[in-house]
């Protein structure tokens, strides 16, 4: 594996979590119930 390919992984990993929360925050809130 090069290393550009675990640069890549691991910023997938950093940002997985927070592009997670800002999704269910944006779903949540189409139901009213969000922020």
């Amino acid at each position: 594996m090069s290393e550009i390919q675990a640069l890549l992984i691991v910023t997938a990993v950093i940002l997985a979590p927070g592009l997670y929360i800002i999704y269910v925050g944006i779903r949540d809130a189409d139901k009213g119930e969000g922020w």
